[in-house]
């Protein structure tokens, strides 16, 4: 078990057990069991499973409920990170808190959905694309496929 004095504010669950807003917080990374206070100073425990699914138990309150990287609060991936397409050109890919995603390449608006799975941000783009942004030794890297098969990589920076 970790333990941790971890404000919750971002998780959905958070607000039905009056947790106070706070830490920054990435999904795979606080998978498990977390020794929590709540808003009046007191202990107790919440269960962060890797399905989604989130339980309580505070003084016999048995709470459920659900969360997702997406949802919490802000991330490393969340930013506006400089990449280049097929051709080299320089965009800016926004990953966005609420895991919207979006890019302005000249003449297409790209918008999309964002989740971070194995240290990898992985964007599903409306066009059917997919590009992951993933740490490279002391940089990032920016992959982009079309359907399994990759068409382009990319330095990828962010910028803010």
């Amino acid at each position: 078990m970790a333990t941790t004095k971890l404000m919750l504010g971002a998780v959905a669950a958070a607000a039905a057990l009056g947790l106070t807003a706070g830490a920054a917080l990435a999904a795979h990374h606080f998978t498990g069991t977390w020794k929590v206070k709540d808003t009046a100073g007191t202990d107790f425990e919440i269960v962060l499973a890797d399905d989604g699914t989130a339980s309580a138990s505070r003084e016999g309150e048995g709470l459920r409920g659900k969360w997702t990287g997406a949802a919490l609060a802000a991330h490393h991936f969340t930013g506006t990170w400089k990449v280049k397409d097929t051709a080299g050109t320089d965009f800016e890919i926004v990953l966005a808190d609420d895991g919207t995603a979006s890019a302005s390449r000249e003449g297409e608006g790209l918008r999309g959905k964002w989740t971070e799975k194995d240290n990898t941000a992985v964007i599903t783009w409306d066009t059917g694309w997919t590009t992951k942004i993933a740490k490279d030794g002391n940089t990032y890297k920016k992959t982009a496929f079309e359907g399994d098969t990759k068409k382009n990589s990319s330095d990828a920076e962010k910028v803010k």
